[in-house]
């Protein structure tokens, strides 16, 4: 558990890199507006990335934990998993406050650069895909459509503002229900056929 001023400053920071970016996000704009002491954000994080860091981490954790509820608390086929984690991006992504998803942007942000914030971002995407294959497996499908279903994921927390979350799940429904059935898909005839 953090001291009260550094989840003060975790949580500042994170709404500010959401809504304003990791490089437009000044140190100093997160000191001020957390009122704590640039002598104490400077103890509890030694430079910027170390407060870019101590954020995406506990975003990590917080999706983790998220994801493992819905899985816990599920009863239903792999497919019908998939389409409840995909449901709750869908209702996450119509919130007025949704500015994409906080992983994405960081990667964006980062594209370039190698090190720390990039490999969180790498850890956070290799255990979605370990998530989504153990889905596949205990479904008895192919594990190997678990990339695939990892794509639909990141890429419905992009478009999801965009695009009404109904149709998108509409849409969606059919990939979700061959992958859940097989692991793969073969080609858009197999598609066409399960709608």
């Amino acid at each position: 558990m953090h001291s009260p001023k550094k989840q003060l400053l975790i949580d500042i920071a994170e709404g500010l890199f959401y809504r304003q970016g990791f490089h437009a996000t000044g140190v100093d704009r997160i000191q001020a507006e957390s009122g704590v002491a640039k002598t104490t954000l400077y103890k509890h994080f030694a430079s910027k990335e170390d407060l870019i860091l101590a954020v995406l981490v506990r975003a990590d954790e917080r999706e983790r934990d998220a994801i493992e509820q819905v899985i816990s608390g599920h009863q239903g086929s792999g497919f019908e998993l998939f389409r409840e984690l995909f449901r709750r991006i869908a209702e996450r992504c119509e919130d007025d406050h949704y500015n994409g998803c906080l992983f994405a942007n960081a990667a964006a942000e980062f594209m370039q650069s190698e090190g720390p914030v990039k490999e969180v971002f790498r850890d956070h995407l290799n255990w979605l895909c370990q998530r989504f294959r153990e889905i596949l497996m205990d479904s008895g499908a192919d594990a190997t459509g678990a990339t695939t279903v990892l794509v639909l994921y990141e890429g419905l927390l992009v478009v999801g503002r965009q695009i009404p979350g109904e149709q998108l799940l509409a849409e969606l429904e059919p990939t979700l229900r061959v992958l859940a059935r097989s692991g793969t898909i073969e080609n858009s005839a197999t598609l066409l056929s399960d709608t």
